[in-house]
C-alpha cells in the first residue's frame, strides 16, 4: 500500500483541503477519489510521494 494525498485547490491555486489515505495502487486511488465528496467544485490533484498521478480540472468529471 502506498501513501496518497489528494489536494483540492481554489481557484486561486492556494490548497482548500488536504486528506490522505493509504490505497493498493494508483487506480485505486483514483477510485477512491471519485467517491470524495466534490468540496465546492475545486480542482483535484492526486499525489503519490513527489510524483502527481492525477490532475482534474473540470470538477464535474473524473478521467
Amino acid at each position: 500500500m502506498s501513501s496518497y494525498q489528494f489536494h483540492y485547490l481554489n481557484p486561486d491555486q492556494s490548497l482548500a483541503c488536504l486528506m490522505q489515505a493509504l490505497c493498493r495502487n494508483d487506480e485505486a486511488a483514483m477510485k477512491f477519489a471519485a467517491s470524495l465528496p466534490d468540496i465546492a467544485h475545486r480542482r483535484l490533484e492526486i499525489w503519490r510521494g513527489e510524483t502527481m498521478i492525477y490532475e482534474r480540472l473540470n470538477p464535474r468529471t473524473l478521467n
